[in-house]
């Protein structure tokens, strides 16, 4: 009997252990995962179509919570938990700053919001937070898809290579023909002259007597002008 008793009560120990770590279980999650509410507005241009605020959303970490926005441009996320998060903007006619929003019972209103610049890495932007209306977010261009084509420019059309290789021949050859018009007939005969002389001397020039005038001074060896002379009889 007493055996019987002894493992009566062990089970019955064994019972309450598993009950307890049950209810920790449960009760332990609850009480730290707190839970926060962000809110705000999306502040459109006057006069733009409800089209565009009907299908305008606002996405927390890029999709993982989403609202769509109300009539006059409010949104809210319930049931948020303590974290940092990208607020973005998804809009088809206007582009918006992203945020980066700290939620935690740490800040005023349990929410912290800056500008998120992740390009230039500046110092971030404060945002603030209404604890009535929450974010109010306004764009800040409206949303290009095309790239728009670049006017005119003269300093373009000068440095472009193909008008230069067109334009600097051209030139020279005005110069030229101006240079030759401002010449008397004495100077263009002689130039006429000193150019045909040039191309005679460039095509009866001896590449073995070039070199020996370079080699030897700027005369040439004895040998090589016998070899030019015919020898007499």
């Amino acid at each position: 009997e007493r055996e019987r008793e002894r493992d009566t009560m062990a089970r019955l120990m064994v019972l309450v252990a598993l009950v307890v770590v049950a209810g920790v279980g449960v009760v332990m999650p609850g009480a730290q995962a707190l839970r926060y509410e962000v809110r705000g507005r999306v502040v459109f241009p006057a006069g733009t179509d409800k089209q565009v605020v009907s299908t305008t959303k606002v996405l927390l970490d890029g999709g993982l919570y989403v609202a769509h926005l109300a009539q006059d441009g409010s949104f809210a996320f319930l049931d948020v938990p303590g974290a940092s998060y990208q607020l973005e903007v998804v809009c088809t006619k206007f582009r918006f700053t992203p945020l980066r929003v700290d939620v935690s019972q740490r800040f005023d209103n349990n929410v912290r919001a800056f500008h998120a610049d992740y390009i230039r890495g500046s110092v971030p932007v404060r945002v603030s937070y209404s604890p009535s209306e929450g974010l109010a977010i306004k764009p800040v261009a409206p949303a290009m898809y095309f790239e728009q084509r670049a006017p005119f420019s003269f300093m373009s059309l000068l440095t472009n290579p193909m008008f230069l290789m067109m334009v600097v021949p051209l030139g020279l050859m005005l110069m030229t023909s101006q240079m030759m018009a401002n010449m008397s007939p004495e100077q263009i005969k002689e130039m006429q002259e000193q150019s045909l002389f040039n191309t005679k001397q460039t095509q009866q020039m001896d590449f073995t007597e070039t070199l020996a005038k370079y080699t030897s001074g700027g005369t040439a060896p004895a040998a090589v002008k016998d070899k030019k002379k015919p020898k007499a009889r």
